[in-house]
């Protein structure tokens, strides 16, 4: 029997959850796309609607793939999914809904499914840009033979709630560092500065996380990009949840701080050696290993 290659996606992003659902989905999507899947994604509010392609066919399918925060609406909505007969896969949910399959890449809590639940890093979804660059001879040989590391990337989540962004982004800049400092349109004090590079939502971010030295961020999925491409990283947490995971990095030697101001920064040879001879714990397959459980569950 052939099988129903239908999949609907639905995504949000906001304050303070930024842009990792979104970005992480899309990835999603488009290597669903690629394997002739007939994927369609949906917003779960105004916001990640303006982030996604613009869709014409809003039917939704047998199979739900869903990766937004917990809220009423999103409990709610689930419950709708269910009463239509839906089979529902969600990627790191711990609301009171308990759906077919739980994905979680962290569990924060306990992770319940009435059919199974995935848990581990093996699951985060990084973008196959990056994946490519990473490969790349080229970007291998320039990493190894830099020299002088004081490029640093801030990225603090689309709201950045807690202003760490722009205090960091003061800091380093005061401490000779050649600062980039990515806001989302969700700040509402954007930080002004003729010595620090403010961009908005850049479409180019994969490749200004290559061409930095130094990432800073809070956590999520750009953190663990970072960490798959063996960037020198500290996190300056802004919920629970992220600190928790910041921990759990940090005790496994993959960033080398959290915190929620940076106090002092280790010395530029120690950066250069931070992941000589470490195998990364991610390792850029986790698209294809939910791929593998979504085939399973069609």
């Amino acid at each position: 029997m052939k099988k129903n290659k239908n999949i609907s996606i639905y995504c949000d992003g906001g304050t303070n959850i930024g842009y990792g659902h979104i970005r992480r989905s899309l990835v999603l999507y488009y290597f669903l796309k690629k394997k002739n899947y007939k994927t369609n994604i949906l917003p779960l509010s105004n916001f990640a609607k303006k982030f996604l392609p613009l869709e014409h066919n809003k039917k939704i399918a047998q199979l739900v793939f869903f990766d937004g925060p917990i809220n009423n609406s999103n409990e709610k909505l689930l419950k709708k999914l269910r009463k239509e007969k839906k089979k529902i896969i969600t990627l790191d949910w711990f609301g009171k809904f308990i759906p077919d399959i739980n994905i979680a890449i962290y569990p924060h809590k306990k992770v319940k499914a009435k059919i199974k639940s995935y848990i581990g890093l093996n699951y985060v979804i990084i973008d196959k840009k990056i994946i490519n660059i990473k490969k790349n001879k080229k970007y291998r040989n320039i990493k190894n033979n830099k020299n002088i590391m004081n490029k640093v990337l801030i990225m603090i989540g689309g709201g950045d709630i807690l202003g760490l962004g722009k205090k960091a982004s003061k800091y380093l800049n005061n401490c000779g560092f050649k600062v980039t400092l990515i806001e989302g349109p969700l700040v509402k004090n954007k930080l002004v500065s003729k010595n620090i590079n403010v961009l908005c939502n850049p479409k180019n971010l994969n490749q200004l996380m290559i061409k930095n030295d130094l990432i800073i961020t809070n956590g999520g999925n750009s953190l663990f990009e970072s960490i798959f491409l063996k960037k020198p990283t500290y996190v300056l947490p802004q919920s629970n949840n992220e600190i928790k995971i910041a921990k759990f990095f940090y005790r496994n030697k993959m960033i080398f701080g959290f915190g929620k101001k940076i106090n002092k920064f280790p010395t530029e040879k120690k950066f250069k050696n931070f992941f000589k001879r470490k195998k990364s714990i991610i390792d850029g397959y986790g698209a294809s290993r939910i791929f593998k459980i979504i085939n399973k569950a069609l």
